[in-house]
């Protein structure tokens, strides 16, 4: 049977570090994110690490705690449904987080191992991947469809000619339309914006329209 919130801290109360990665690994994106919030910071940072290297784990040694688990608790997985983690598995949790924390965590992460570092870098899109990384034609479509109050906020605070350019790309009558925002706004709301230009990008990947890894892996590209 499937463990509540409090049953499940309860199982990774003093496991070691790679089990607790081991356990998150294979929960739905959501249970995952609430549970490694309740982790203090450091262990919450180190476990992150750790889930970018379980495939490093030998198969007996991710089988022998399975073993031990299931003895604790009959919800996990067999072990041939484990998953493995690794960096598509991490950039997708740091999406779920705040840029601060996103921010931490990457610095973390480039500190602590920074071939998973750019392993993840290459999964892990942030809006300025897409402003710095992703060519004129493809920030047209993925702009063109967006509420242009909402892109005012996310270009706020970027330099003039990146806010142009970014505008340029847009059709006469859209770029006619654009109010840039006077005055101060709240980080947050500056963020919120942008992570919605991220959300944004990552569902023209799942139609099939960009290759994220692609772009920002520097695959050769032809305009």
């Amino acid at each position: 049977a499937n463990l509540n919130d409090e049953q499940l801290i309860a199982l990774l109360d003093k496991e070691e570090t790679p089990v607790i990665a081991m356990i998150l690994a294979q929960l739905e994106p959501e249970k995952k994110m609430l549970i490694l919030n309740r982790l203090e910071p450091t262990l919450k940072g180190q476990v992150l690490i750790e889930l970018g290297s379980l495939d490093e784990i030998p198969l007996e040694g991710i089988i022998e705690v399975g073993a031990r688990l299931r003895e604790k608790s009959t919800y996990l997985p067999r072990t041939a449904e484990f998953s493995r983690g690794g960096a598509k598995e991490i950039a997708g949790m740091l999406g779920d987080m705040s840029s601060n924390e996103q921010e931490r965590y990457m610095q973390t992460l480039q500190n602590e191992d920074p071939d998973l570092y750019t392993a993840v870098k290459m999964f892990f899109l942030t809006f300025d991947d897409i402003i710095e990384k992703f060519p004129s034609d493809v920030q047209r479509t993925l702009f063109v469809a967006f509420d242009l109050g909402k892109l005012a906020y996310a270009v706020k605070g970027l330099d003039q000619e990146v806010i142009d350019g970014i505008i340029e790309t847009q059709p006469q009558k859209r770029q006619a339309m654009f109010e840039p925002i006077e005055g101060p706004v709240t980080k947050r709301e500056v963020d919120e914006a942008r992570k919605e230009v991220v959300v944004a990008a990552k569902k023209m990947e799942a139609d099939g329209d960009l290759n994220i890894e692609d772009l920002l892996s520097g695959g050769e590209m032809v305009e």
